[in-house]
């Protein structure tokens, strides 16, 4: 992974989330949570999720039941999408250095209207 691609994060890990002592890595790359995301998705298709309900989020699609699963995959893997625009990016301040260090402009500006709303609300609108 470029060192860009790790920059660009998805979760933080926080104490009392599950985790007394914190994980190896403090935060997730957007990158390896999207393909987290993804991937469970398409385990849940195929292990949990009821036949009809399969059957409704294929109906509409001309190739059917394995073009279902690839919409599920794509939409629970680009949940997050929006964690890759600069405000949210660099929402932490050292990440943030480290963000503008690699060529990545940060808007300063975008983060405090991040601060301020829901960071995935704010996030989409600026896509």
């Amino acid at each position: 992974m470029t060192e860009l691609g790790r920059l660009v994060w998805a979760k933080t890990w926080r104490p009392g989330w599950g985790r007394e002592e914190p994980p190896g890595a403090l935060r997730h790359s957007l990158i390896a949570h999207v393909w987290d995301s993804g991937h469970a998705a398409g385990w849940l298709w195929d292990h949990l999720l009821a036949q009809r309900v399969r059957q409704l989020l294929a109906a509409d699609l001309e190739a059917g039941a394995g073009s279902g699963r690839a919409r599920v995959r794509w939409l629970a893997a680009a949940h997050d999408l929006g964690k890759a625009t600069p405000p949210f990016a660099g929402l932490d301040g050292q990440r943030r250095f480290e963000l503008v260090a690699a060529g990545l402009p940060v808007d300063v500006v975008g983060n405090m209207k991040v601060l301020e709303k829901d960071t995935k609300t704010v996030s989409g609108e600026l896509c």
